[in-house]
């Protein structure tokens, strides 16, 4: 048992532990995500600037302009032309159609020749461009285009916005990595929190599992909360307050079950000795007359009839409690059941100064009972009124009546009833009434009545006891009830 709570709390761990590293798993992937999505951005971003033309014009363009207009109709020493432009860092490209006729080597061909062709140029004299931070200057001669482009802007534009990219990318990183860091602490911090609240009742649970494993049932989890583990905790401590209670009953089952073993044994030991007593007079002789040979016999069997019905009730009770006691059931008339045996016992009851009596309802009053089991029902009601009745006469009353379709058998007698406080505890296994109500040397086993309600509710019926004038038991029986075995 200790070895299993020991593997709870491990695995109270790694469940604390799936819960952090989870979400901090799901915060950095998105964080991660956020970071790439964020670079294309600022990528796609630079792709369009560069594209852009930006309002930003050289200081020497005027001179530029001059050096193409004087060139015009000139001989075509692009060269020498180059050179020129070169005095005043620009640089000469020469397009003709979709073509680069003339341009210098250490130009930027596939990219500044690409936006310089797609510049418009017009017949009516010089036109002055800003493309991506770079001064173009262009003049349209028959069937070319003399462009003059700066160098020293170029240079120092693409430089600057390489710049302002680089800060623009540390800046982002830098903010995206400290965002990150911030988020990962807030959702460590709200991760502890939720694990705390969550492993709160479960730490509850695993004490108290602990402490039921220890033979404590006396601690209750009392969880106060506002999740669904409310229901849990209460439900364990309901479990812990069923399993104190049949504990309870239990210790207090086996103790009576201990006293009875006590008494049967005991009130078993009584006839034993008498028994043998009597044996060993005839045996010695001692009976020396038939008179006093039948006397000593007469009294050994009705010891032996005594030992006889205490093991029977053992036996019962034997049977019960394994569910081995079947109902053989036939059909009869209650009424008549009840007549019969009040003439079986009518003349031992004289015989100790008692009587019984029967009153039925006019009508039949047909049942399936088994005879038998029935027979032993009245018989240990007999008995629990010999013993504790204190009446002289001893007179029972046998009733039979019908009502809300159950046969009704009430079973009274005339003596001096029990304490109410007691009559719920009448029909418990090894319960026994208070001795000072028995008669002398009369010591109940507590099987008898036990015995008599288990009988009735395995014919689906019920018995209650009340005082009235003594005490009281009513039978129901349904009429006609189709009773299976049980």
């Amino acid at each position: 048992m200790f070895l299993n709570i020991r593997a709870g709390r491990e695995k109270t761990m790694k469940l604390r532990k799936k819960i952090l590293i989870s979400i901090s798993c799901m915060i950095l992937g998105a964080l991660i995500l956020l970071l790439c999505v964020g670079g294309m951005v600022l990528r796609s971003f630079s792709d369009k600037y560069d594209s852009m033309p930006h309002q930003m014009v050289d200081k020497n363009v005027f001179e530029a302009e001059e050096i193409l207009t004087a060139s015009a109709g000139s001989q075509k020493d692009w060269e020498a032309l180059d050179d020129q432009l070169h005095t005043i860092s620009y640089q000469l490209f020469v397009i003709q159609g979709n073509e680069a006729v003339y341009s210098p080597a250490t130009s930027d061909k596939s990219g500044m020749l690409t936006r310089i062709m797609e510049l418009r140029w017009d017949d009516d004299g010089a036109r002055v461009y800003s493309a991506i931070g770079v001064t173009v200057v262009g003049l349209k001669q028959q069937d070319q285009v003399l462009v003059a482009q700066s160098m020293h802007e170029q240079e120092q534009g693409h430089d600057m916005w390489e710049r302002q990219i680089g800060r623009v990318m540390i800046t982002f990183l830098a903010i995206g990595l400290i965002a990150i860091g911030i988020i990962v602490c807030i959702s460590q911090i709200f991760t502890y929190y939720l694990a705390k609240s969550i492993m709160a009742p479960i730490n509850a649970l695993e004490a108290g599992a602990e402490r039921i494993a220890q033979g404590n049932l006396t601690v209750p989890i009392a969880y106060q909360g506002h999740d669904e583990f409310v229901t849990v905790c209460n439900t364990f401590d309901q479990m812990q307050e069923h399993l104190a209670l049949e504990q309870v009953r239990t210790a207090a089952y086996e103790k009576a079950r201990t006293d009875m073993i006590t008494g049967i044994s005991h009130d078993l030991r009584t006839p034993l000795t008498s028994m043998k007593g009597y044996i060993k007079g005839i045996q010695d002789g001692v009976a020396n007359t038939p008179e006093k040979m039948e006397q000593y016999l007469s009294i050994a069997y009705r010891k032996a009839c005594d030992m006889d019905v205490l093991l029977q009730k053992l036996f019962y009770s034997s049977r019960m409690e394994t569910g081995k006691l079947l109902l053989d059931l036939e059909e009869m008339d209650l009424g008549e059941f009840a007549q019969q045996f009040a003439n079986s016992v009518a003349v031992e009851l004289k015989q100790k100064r008692a009587a019984i009596k029967v009153c039925c309802t006019k009508g039949s009053h047909p049942v399936r009972i088994d005879e038998e089991q029935m027979y032993r029902v009245l018989s240990n009601l007999l008995e629990n009124s010999q013993k504790y009745a204190k009446a002289d006469p001893l007179v029972i009353t046998l009733t039979v009546w019908r009502e809300n379709g159950m046969e009704h058998l009430s079973y009274q007698d005339n003596g001096m009833g029990i304490p109410d406080e007691q009559l719920p505890m009448l029909f418990e296994q090894f319960w026994r009434a208070d001795e000072a109500r028995s008669s002398q040397n009369e010591k109940g086993s507590g099987l008898g009545l036990y015995i008599v309600k288990y009988i009735i509710e395995a014919h689906h019926g019920t018995i209650t006891a009340v005082n009235e004038n003594g005490l009281k038991f009513d039978i129901a029986i349904p009429k006609g009830a189709n009773v299976r075995n049980v």
